[in-house]
């Protein structure tokens, strides 16, 4: 099975998940499913489809929006992110091939609600090292859409900076 590793209470990130990991992600209280993982991309064994139809049977939503890794970093992919996730049910899991892409996107879109600082700091103490090289990509997040506006007003709950000491324990362990 698949390793969940929590960003924050509402949000979490997997690598490539499979039917018995759609039921894991029910038990372990998950509203919501996001694939980021295109279709077409190679090694994909669970696709969209069956994983929509295990979602339905699991009493979860879920949301087919693929990013190809070459295009993780782009507005119009951060754009579809956040809104994919607007209105959607947490806490949300979402899955690409290593669970990277994910993460990446979270944080850049994070990064448009707060100052980027925060948000690397917090991913760093929280495990998510392969991320260290996020920390322009976030900059230049924050300083477009922040700008000089008052940071913290209206953060969604899925892009918050909090994480139980138990999910923090857990991701640092997974992380090493």
């Amino acid at each position: 099975m698949t390793d969940f590793r929590a960003i924050n209470p509402s949000f979490s990130v997997a690598a490539q998940i499979d039917r018995e990991d759609v039921v894991k992600a029910r038990e372990q209280g998950f509203h919501t499913l996001i694939n980021n993982r295109p279709d077409a991309e190679p090694g994909v064994e669970f696709p969209s489809q069956n994983a929509d139809i295990a979602a339905q049977h699991a009493g979860l939503e879920f949301v087919y929006r693929p990013t190809e890794n070459h295009l993780v970093y782009s507005d119009l992919s951060v754009d579809g992110f956040i809104t994919a996730l607007s209105g959607r049910s947490a806490p949300v899991l979402a899955y690409c091939k290593s669970g990277t892409r994910c993460a990446i996107l979270w944080a850049l879109a994070a990064s448009r609600f707060q100052p980027s600082d925060q948000v690397f700091d917090y991913l760093m103490e929280q495990g998510f090292e392969e991320l260290d090289m996020l920390d322009e990509d976030m900059a230049d997040q924050s300083a477009r859409f922040l700008g000089d506006s008052a940071h913290g007003a209206n953060i969604p709950e899925i892009f918050r900076l909090e994480l139980s000491p138990a999910q923090s324990a857990s991701n640092r362990s997974k992380a090493a």
